[in-house]
């Protein structure tokens, strides 16, 4: 296997509104592995921009290939998905003060698309960052040159708040599976640890159902326990900056596989809630085979 790669949107470009629709040819989309992201600015005045807020310059980055979304996301679960599950290990960097620069860089979102000749395009929404300017974007889109993947990766954020407490439907979310189902990144809100018990964090427990019957349940707190497909959590990092392992303490990925759920079958999701009205999102994982 050969690797290639092509800029598909500068480096360290001038990124300070939204950019659509930035084409990939069909004649190399089909061999596409994935896009590194980098994004970077100053800082504006004498307060450090947080990681948090960094990450949300982008929000959300889609993809599409002949017109229909594959990948829709953000970089804030993208960096956890880098951590947690590809065992990447992004650049954070803050600045020292008015005007000096700050960066993350080294992002990855993975890409498989049919060996199809349509067009994709790649499209990044703007958001306007405190403690920031001077903001820059740089998309790079890489591929195995002649070498067609025989599946599709496919996810799509999924957020919607808690309803109630203590109980396993206070919250839920169906998928219909167009494909199997490998794993699923979950993202809390209150974090339990510290002063917060285990009973007080937002999610307590989470169920798989399929096709109606219950599967699995594990505790919240267990689930960075269980063995991930690549090189497992990961909150080393090569950064100046303590709030970005901080951002990891909200999520958790659950891997499913060893044995994924087939597509054609119905998934749902459960959570048992231990804070009302607090939002929990999700990026579930389909690999659409051809």
């Amino acid at each position: 296997m050969v690797e290639s790669n092509e800029t598909i949107f500068g480096k360290h470009r001038t990124f300070t509104s939204s950019q659509q629709n930035m084409v990939i040819q069909g004649a190399k989309s089909k061999y596409l592995e994935g896009l590194t992201i980098s994004i970077n600015g100053l800082q504006n005045g004498g307060t450090a921009c947080t990681t948090i807020n960094e990450l949300g310059l982008v929000n959300p980055i889609s993809v599409d290939v002949g017109g229909v979304i594959q990948a829709n996301t953000r970089l804030e679960d993208l960096y956890a998905f880098n951590k947690l599950v590809l065992g990447n290990n992004p650049i954070v960097k803050q600045g020292a003060g008015d005007n000096q620069e700050w960066i993350i860089s080294g992002l990855y979102m993975p890409l498989w698309f049919p060996a199809t000749n349509e067009e994709t395009k790649v499209s990044a929404t703007y958001n306007a960052v405190t403690n920031a300017d001077n903001t820059e974007l740089s998309l790079t889109a890489h591929y195995l040159d002649n070498t067609a993947r025989r599946e599709t990766m496919y996810y799509q954020e999924f957020q919607k708040n808690t309803s109630g407490v203590d109980n396993e439907n206070n919250w839920s979310q169906d998928i219909d599976l167009i494909g199997n189902m490998t794993g699923v990144l979950i993202r809390t809100t209150t974090v339990q640890g510290g002063s917060v018990l285990i009973e007080d964090g937002t999610i307590q427990e989470v169920a798989v159902e399929v096709n109606g019957q219950k599967v699995a349940t594990w505790e919240w707190s267990e689930i960075s326990a269980l063995p991930k497909v690549f090189n497992g959590q990961s909150y080393d990092s090569l950064m100046d900056s303590p709030d970005s392992t901080a951002i990891l303490d909200n999520y958790r990925y659950l891997p499913i596989q060893k044995e994924p759920i087939q597509a054609g079958n119905r998934v749902t999701l459960r959570i048992k809630a231990g804070v009302d009205a607090e939002a929990v999102r999700t990026l579930a994982i389909q690999q659409i085979p051809y």
